[in-house]
């Protein structure tokens, strides 16, 4: 018995030995299904900011990578996802990023993720969406329906999931964690992103859009909104023409002054009364912006020549030959989406908007 006692001990020892020296393994965090964002960055408006409304607004751009987005805000060439989130919270949230789990909502109110399922929506500039892209000039952009974004914070900063169901009735997963450095938006001056004075010329051959907004101005004749480029869009003027005439299918032919008189015979001129209607007169050349003030716009059957002057002393020669007609509905915007950025877009496009300062402006 002795002898038994002493080997049934030894086991015992031996036991509870095993038992004290095998921790439990601990749990794996679960593989993540969806896609995982690398970089982040958004602005915030108050509600003052936008009018007076009662919350604010988050605009929040993601990326799969670090240089999916060039400096002027469009793809770089890189493959990849984009993300844009329109979060609206109550008025004293202020510019940290509220936790909770936001749904997507198809009106804009406090505590809401904004999103459309109509691409033509003239909304999309505060609406989300996903990018898929596949290039500089290839990608494909979805909407978001329905679904949820929620935030937490964590040690690396802020942990942000969403489920969402896009406009093509497919559900995707998006995460993002780390740090989102939220750049409280400030309004430039009117004319600081033209260039410095400057003479060029530029010829001009293809309609961007041509639309006639009746007697939008109260002058008494039609309101013709008329943007021409050349073939690659790297050059473009926007003419916002006065008529004398009223139902008119083109624009007349005659000598047109841009200005800021709203009378008829008048190319209105960019200041501060058309750009809050997203109107008034500019011009494109590479990417930058001049802003019209004076000149003179000569109409022919066969297109116009003008020479203008803009805000900041550019003296400019645009020469066009195409056509002068008003374009159908579904045919008035050809352009590309770095066109109507800076909201220099048609008048349609209404709704909250930075003017178009989102630094990235896929939408059509």
């Amino acid at each position: 018995m002795k002898k038994l006692f002493k080997i049934s001990a030894l086991c015992a020892a031996t036991f509870a030995l095993v038992l004290t020296g095998c921790k439990t393994p601990e749990p794996k965090d679960p593989v993540y299904d969806g896609v995982t964002l690398a970089k982040a960055d958004g602005e915030y408006l108050t509600g003052e900011q936008l009018g007076g409304v009662p919350f604010n607004w988050f605009s929040l751009e993601f990326t799969t990578t670090e240089g999916l987005l060039a400096e002027d805000g469009f793809p770089s060439g890189e493959a990849g996802k984009y993300v844009s989130i329109s979060l609206f919270t109550a008025n004293n949230s202020g510019a940290n990023l509220p936790e909770g789990k936001f749904e997507v909502s198809d009106v804009v109110e406090a505590e809401k993720v904004f999103g459309t399922d109509d691409s033509e929506d003239p909304n999309y500039a505060i609406g989300s969406y996903w990018a898929d892209v596949k290039s500089a000039e290839d990608y494909d952009i979805f909407d978001f329906v329905s679904g949820d974004v929620t935030i937490s914070k964590t040690d690396k900063g802020y942990l942000i999931d969403m489920v969402i169901t896009d406009s093509e009735g497919t559900t995707h997963k998006f995460r993002y964690e780390g740090a989102i450095e939220i750049i409280p938006y400030e309004e430039p001056g009117l004319y600081d992103d033209e260039p410095d004075a400057s003479t060029f010329s530029m010829d001009l051959n293809t309609v961007v859009w041509s639309d006639n907004y009746d007697d939008f101005y109260g002058a008494g004749g039609d309101n013709i909104d008329l943007a021409v480029a050349n073939e690659d869009y790297s050059n473009v003027a926007r003419l916002d023409f006065i008529t004398d005439g009223t139902g008119l299918t083109s624009i007349p032919e005659g000598t047109y002054q841009i200005n800021s008189t709203f009378a008829v015979n008048t190319c209105t001129a960019y200041v501060e009364e058309t750009a809050a209607l997203l109107a008034g007169s500019w011009v494109m050349k590479d990417g930058a912006q001049y802003y019209l003030i004076s000149g003179t716009v000569t109409v022919t059957g066969t297109g116009f020549t003008a020479t203008v002057q803009s805000a900041r002393g550019s003296s400019i020669t645009i020469n066009y030959t195409g056509s002068l007609d008003v374009l159908e509905e579904e045919g008035a915007s050809a352009a590309p989406a770095r066109i109507a950025k800076k909201g220099l877009a048609k008048k349609e496009f209404k709704g909250l908007s930075l003017k178009g300062n989102k630094k990235f402006s896929f939408k059509k």
